[in-house]
């Protein structure tokens, strides 16, 4: 589906109304997996919104993004960034489309109020300057078992 299709869409449902997207894209692991996860969004409301919140939102260039809010300002903006990402990007309150209520991932759904889920994402959060460090050694480990089992 094509974005300005989708927006089309999006702006005849109602507010109390959730719409299941496919989750495209790397940006969001561990926590959502390309072509598997798949997010249940509604409508935002900025009272709902917390820190640790997934919204969706419309970048400048017209892209779709599902990224988690770090920080929220008093001036309406935000700071997002993706799970697997080392860099955040500032957008306006105005472009966020949706937050993510809940999500399912092979089989399970998971609220985004789930205190489980919650905590995992502060320690998730609490992580963020170490995470390039633990991609890499993640990626180390994968490269050593590759050579392991003989595959390139």
């Amino acid at each position: 589906m094509r974005v300005d299709d989708f927006l089309n869409l999006w702006n005849e449902v109602g507010n109390d109304a959730e719409y299941s997207l496919l989750v495209t894209g790397h940006s969001m692991r561990p926590f959502l997996v390309h072509d598997i996860s798949v997010v249940y969004i509604r409508k935002w409301a900025k009272s709902d919104l917390k820190n640790g919140s997934i919204v969706l939102y419309l970048r400048k260039n017209g892209a779709l993004m599902l990224h988690r809010v770090i920080k929220q300002y008093p001036n309406g903006r935000m700071l997002v960034n993706g799970d697997a990402q080392y860099w955040s990007e500032e957008i306006g309150g105005e472009q966020v489309i949706a937050q993510v209520m809940r999500f399912c991932r092979t089989k399970r759904v998971i609220s985004a109020d789930n205190l489980l889920y919650r905590l995992l994402i502060r320690i998730w959060l609490a992580l963020r300057p170490v995470r390039p460090w633990m991609f890499w050694v993640g990626s180390k480990l994968k490269e050593g078992k590759r050579r392991l089992c003989g595959k390139k």
